[in-house]
């Protein structure tokens, strides 16, 4: 910098420079025309164009969450008017790397009558988009906001860099509680490219810092690892609490149609409905989509099971094995999965003679299915032809009889 030029920080909103608060942020200052802390842009300029500095004030610390909930509120249309007019409060917020220049953030209060929606969503209308989890829809909604539990170690940071690593055309922002060596280690073994995804390694940084670089970036899918480490949550029991650190997250992601998930953990003691998520209730109801990710029944260990509940969509149950190859493999649901393990073992069992349903049960090596999941394997391998049936109609009051088809 020659010629007696000086920087200086100015709030792009206001036009005016405003006096670096270093202590609080690099680009950070507060604005006395504005009368707030805000972003602003380093310029270079003479000293005769600044203007005198004015003392320092005592600013508190940066509140990235009253930046999300900043709003201004206007009255709602007339009747007769089309019932989703906008107001806005713009927030200067510009992004703090290299290569995104500015980003100006509105958050709105938007109104929409009720009969648009229906015309807007009828049944020529939008459908839901989803990221696909393992090759399967119906688990991730493009622009909802998801919370994946599990318990510790059972591969819950696995499975997220592997869906990761199948959404290539998403930009994707990850925040982690890991080390650095950690994820080189697993992006090593993983290999492909990764160029769509910028890990953010965010231990201790808070709700504040996380929400600030949430609001400044372009990524269309936001990842949190966990949330009670990343967001501060003091007391995850408090309703009152979680509401307040992931509600101002929500709905930053929300306003620009950003994909967000959310990773925490499940009681030791387990749970129905959503009762296995450590922590209050409100963990459930803030979210869109709730997914559990358990260690699945049976003589499994690399097998897992997913289950979960949405606001308007039901979320099937799915198993998957995780190979020795790294690879993450869908196996369908537990239902399905149990119907066909039960086909194998009632082939091995079944030859050339026949044989009454009691008869198959008892010669089936223990753990011996459910008589339900028998009867629904016999039916699916006589249909396809692998197995006879006497009478071939199965008729009621007649006893049954099995072989292998004798084709």
């Amino acid at each position: 910098m020659g010629g007696g030029a000086v920087r200086r920080l100015i709030h792009a909103a206001c036009g005016q420079e405003i006096e670096p608060l270093p202590q609080v942020g690099e680009n950070v200052g507060y604005c006395f025309t504005c009368i707030r802390e805000v972003f602003g842009t380093w310029v270079e300029g003479k000293p005769e164009l600044a203007p005198a500095p004015a003392p320092a004030p005592v600013a508190p610390k940066l509140d990235g969450a009253a930046l999300a909930r900043e709003a201004l509120i206007e009255p709602a249309p007339a009747h007769g008017g089309n019932g989703h007019d906008k107001a806005a409060t713009k927030l200067d917020l510009p992004y703090m790397g290299e290569g995104f220049g500015k980003l100006s953030c509105a958050v709105t209060i938007t109104e929409k009558r009720a009969s648009a929606l229906v015309t807007e969503w009828g049944n020529d209308g939008p459908s839901l988009d989803y990221l696909p989890l393992l090759g399967l829809n119906g688990y991730i909604v493009k622009g909802w906001s998801h919370l994946v539990c599990g318990y510790p170690k059972c591969g819950k940071t696995e499975l997220l860099a592997r869906l990761c690593q199948s959404w290539p055309r998403e930009n994707i922002l990850f925040f982690t509680e890991e080390p650095e060596s950690v994820w080189g280690e697993r992006l090593a073994a993983l290999g492909g490219a990764w160029e769509h995804m910028t890990l953010a390694f965010a231990l201790g940084a808070g709700q504040d810092a996380v929400l600030a670089r949430i609001l400044s970036g372009r990524e269309t899918v936001i990842i949190i690892d966990t949330v009670r480490n990343l967001l501060g949550l003091r007391d995850e029991t408090d309703n009152s609490e979680v509401a307040r650190m992931l509600n101002p997250v929500i709905t930053a992601c929300r306003k620009f149609e950003k994909t967000l998930i959310l990773a925490h953990h499940l009681r030791k003691a387990g749970g129905e409905h959503g009762t296995a998520i450590t922590g209050g209730h409100a963990f459930l109801g803030v979210v869109d989509v709730a997914l559990e990710v358990g260690f699945a029944d049976g003589n499994a260990p690399n097998r897992r099971k997913i289950r979960g509940w949405g606001r308007i969509i039901a979320i099937p149950e799915l198993l998957y094995d995780m190979a020795d190859d790294l690879s993450f493999k869908p196996l369908g649901s537990p239902h399905a999965v149990e119907v066909a393990n039960v086909k194998r073992r009632v082939l091995d069992v079944l030859n050339g003679q026949w044989q009454a349903f009691r008869d198959i049960h008892a010669a089936m090596d223990a753990p011996k299915p459910g008589r339900e999941y028998l009867r629904l394997a016999l039916q699916e391998l006589v249909t396809s032809g692998d197995v006879d049936r006497d009478p071939p109609d199965g008729g009621r009051g007649k006893a049954i009889r099995y072989r292998v088809h004798a084709g």
